[in-house]
């Protein structure tokens, strides 16, 4: 390990250009997983103001408003449904575990086609499976965000003062 140590300091020494870019990369890596973990948050600073902007937008007519304030009270009776029973939230997570294992095995026996055939768009199919594994983790670590009732809770509070906040400006509006 020392070795390498050496290795690697003597070489940055030897060229600065490779240590800034070093750094650079690593700055960049750092922001992108912090907007990720972020992201994944859904009291976070990202998805916050991706819901402020949607709210925002929505403002420009009763229909888009009122379309805003049904899609948030579906987002808010789901969330409930969590709160309700354990089991609610366990079996989106097996769905969530099934997908992912499907989108593997998908990518996977896509990939051992391309062997045999040699030929074909079979490489963009398996990249495709790969991709839904991905998105379906992503999803099962929003969702287990809400380990405890008191986020649950905290997450229903929020939406019924955006939905609360949201029909008021409807009822300004349609005056």
């Amino acid at each position: 390990m020392w070795k390498l140590l050496q290795r690697t300091w003597s070489h940055l020494s030897a060229n600065p250009e490779d240590a800034v870019l070093a750094v650079i990369l690593a700055v960049i890596c750092a922001v992108g997983v912090g907007l990720i973990l972020d992201v994944l948050d859904p009291n976070g600073r990202v998805r916050t103001g991706i819901r402020h902007i949607k709210n925002k937008r929505s403002e420009r007519s009763a229909a888009k408003l009122q379309k805003r304030i049904d899609a948030l009270q579906v987002r808010r009776n789901t969330t409930a449904r969590y709160l309700d029973s354990d089991k609610a939230l366990y079996l989106m997570i097996l769905r969530i575990v099934l997908v992912m294992l499907v989108g593997i095995a998908g990518g996977d026996a896509t990939a051992q086609l391309e062997f045999p055939l040699g030929r074909g768009p079979v490489v963009p199919l398996s990249l495709f499976f790969y991709a839904l594994a991905i998105v379906g983790g992503i999803q099962g670590l929003k969702i287990t965000e809400f380990e405890s009732r008191e986020k649950i809770t905290e997450t229903i509070t929020k939406l019924d003062s955006e939905i609360a906040d949201l029909q008021a400006k409807l009822q300004a509006m349609t005056r």
